[in-house]
């Protein structure tokens, strides 16, 4: 149990990264819903405060996402 909060953050952060990088470079749709896919999996199993902390990420990078289209 102890190694999930451990390595659930982890992931949580390597998913962010992942996302942020799918962003910035616009690669597709599919890259996009693997990030999603991995970050959402690290928050179900993450601490609560790796939850909160990958919500608003995901939130920030979303808004980013549509403002860099506009």
């Amino acid at each position: 149990m102890i190694a999930l909060y451990i390595i659930a953050p982890i992931v949580a952060l390597a998913a962010w990264w992942s996302w942020r990088r799918v962003a910035e470079e616009t690669v597709g749709v599919m890259a996009i819903s693997i990030a999603s896919v991995l970050l959402l999996c690290a928050l179900v199993f993450a601490p609560w405060q790796f939850q909160l902390v990958g919500v608003l990420a995901l939130v920030c990078d979303r808004f980013e996402l549509l403002s860099a289209k506009n």
